[in-house]
């Protein structure tokens, strides 16, 4: 069984948090002509500001997680089926992007630049930007960190050939995972038998009462 590896679903994620937060229309950037890709998000028609393009930059494995060897060996259980556990094997990665805002107007609207700046900033510092994702049977919160406070304030391109536009680069790193696409399967004990006598789910004999330890 092959599950969609998790990465896809933290980029899904966060482009949808980006929306929320900024209310921009989020672009995913695969390619390096930027323009293609505005010009497919809006099948062909013109772009509807302010958009957000995602371009992801690199994955580093984050070395400052536990548990890294455990759940990259013997993973975590995600999905049960009938009398199996498939478990996804998982590493904590650090997933970094860039974040083009793209806008008409420089100030006085909700979507300018002087008022992403400032929402960005706010962002940055109470952590609006975080949110989880529901991965199987998991949930996994996933941290973001945009890189700097520093924003460079743009000017506006006006050549023929550019969109006249303003355009505001940030970095940013999300805190998550990667995985494996290919599932471990497992067998659920459902039942135990010692001597022909079935025990509970506990392993305790039927009608056994449990006895917790005394401090």
């Amino acid at each position: 069984m092959k599950l969609q590896p998790i990465e896809e679903f933290i980029y899904s994620g966060f482009a949808k948090r980006y929306y929320q937060v900024f209310n921009a229309i989020p672009v995913m950037v695969t390619a390096f002509d930027k323009a293609k890709a505005v010009e497919k998000a809006f099948e062909g028609k013109v772009p509807t500001y302010p958009i957000g393009l995602i371009t992801p930059v690199s994955i580093d494995q984050n070395i400052e997680s536990y548990a890294t060897n455990q759940l990259a060996r013997r993973g975590l259980g995600s999905i049960i089926d009938n009398d199996s556990m498939y478990s996804v094997k998982l590493l904590p990665a650090l997933l970094e992007l860039e974040i083009e805002y793209r806008t008409l107007r420089f100030s006085g609207t909700d979507d300018s630049v002087l008022s992403y700046i400032k929402r960005w900033l706010f962002a940055r510092r109470i952590g609006s930007l975080k949110f989880n994702v529901d991965y199987g049977r998991l949930v996994f919160p996933i941290d973001v960190m945009p890189s700097s406070s520093n924003v460079a304030i743009p000017l506006r391109e006006s050549t023929v050939e550019a969109e006249t536009c303003y355009k505001i680069v940030t970095n940013i790193t999300l805190k998550g995972y990667i995985s494996e696409a290919e599932l471990a399967q497992q067998g659920i004990v459902k039942k135990i038998v010692v001597n022909g006598v079935e025990l509970n789910s506990d392993g305790s004999l039927p009608g056994a009462a449990f006895t917790p330890f005394n401090n």
